[in-house]
């Protein structure tokens, strides 16, 4: 529904709310531009899916969404005057101006070569939708980060780009970027997918937008892979081979501090799938590329 309501948005003035699950990963690149519109808007964007419990100071959407309608209806005064509000995966809530924020600044992850078979059988995370059986994950070609330095923080849409042959038609280069722990532990992150004809090309894409701080210690992963059960299947079967490439992340410096909340998260956490990283991270490992940090 919001896709076909975006073409529509951009010839109509109008008071717009908008409240949604970065998790869901429904919302794209044309429903941030319609939201950055100059017209009066605000938005909530949390790690949840579909249903968010409450907002930042412990209240119900239902709530913050007529308290919005109050303002431009019946012409009473917002308590809280900011644009943007966006939960972080610890569950605290900060202010932004605009979402993505405009100050981003982009840093590249070098991607490490290599073939994959684009199949049936891995997913982001172990656990399927709706309490589903257990899914196989991580086949694909691994990149690593070494540990990091400092803590990383990206708001917006990391960006794949990559020099690719496809040896059948239609083989998807499906890019999932992971937070690794110490224990090598996999948190799923972000997604995307494209998909390319037989012969050798260049693309570049967006993936979905995110807002992710990943531990200072912690490892950012990206798996190159040909299947995503339950969201992006296949439908070629033949090898695809990356020959070179690199995902650009939209990362964050000083001046995202104005935090509104401490409320504790009230979404369910992602699971996080489990793997053997130590031959990968061995094979895989890259100069560390992000230099910003967050203060």
């Amino acid at each position: 529904m919001l896709r076909r309501l975006v073409p529509h948005s951009m010839l109509t003035w109008f008071a717009l709310v908008l409240a949604t699950g970065i998790a869901l990963s429904l919302i794209t690149v044309s429903a941030f531009h319609t939201f950055n519109r100059d017209v009066p808007h605000r938005a909530y964007f949390g790690q949840y899916w579909h249903g968010p419990a409450t907002g930042p100071s412990g209240e119900s959407f239902a709530q913050l969404g007529m308290d919005w309608f109050d303002r431009y209806v019946n012409g009473t005064t917002l308590a809280d005057q900011r644009n943007v509000l966006v939960q972080e995966p610890d569950g605290r809530w900060r202010a932004e101006n605009d979402w993505p924020p405009t100050d981003a600044r982009g840093e590249s992850l070098r991607l490490i070569p290599g073939t994959y078979q684009a199949t049936l059988g891995n997913n982001e995370e172990t656990d399927g939708p709706l309490g589903g059986p257990q899914m196989p994950t991580g086949k694909g070609i691994w990149t690593f980060t070494p540990p990091l330095t400092h803590s990383v923080r990206i708001a917006g849409n990391p960006t794949l780009s990559v020099r690719v042959t496809a040896t059948g038609p239609a083989s998807e280069v499906i890019p999932l970027v992971y937070d690794v722990d110490e224990a090598s532990n996999a948190t799923f992150v972000d997604r995307g997918a494209y998909q390319v004809d037989a012969g050798t090309s260049n693309l570049s894409f967006d993936l979905y937008p995110q807002d992710w701080t990943f531990a200072a210690g912690h490892r950012i992963a990206v798996l190159l892979t040909g299947d995503d059960d339950y969201w992006f299947e296949p439908r070629g079967q033949a090898p695809v081979s990356i020959l070179s490439g690199s995902v650009t992340f939209p990362v964050l410096g000083c001046g995202h501090q104005d935090y509104v909340s401490d409320n504790t998260p009230n979404f369910v956490p992602r699971s996080a799938p489990t793997f053997d990283a130590t031959p990968a991270l061995t094979s895989s490992a890259t100069t560390d590329p992000f230099a910003t940090k967050p203060c």
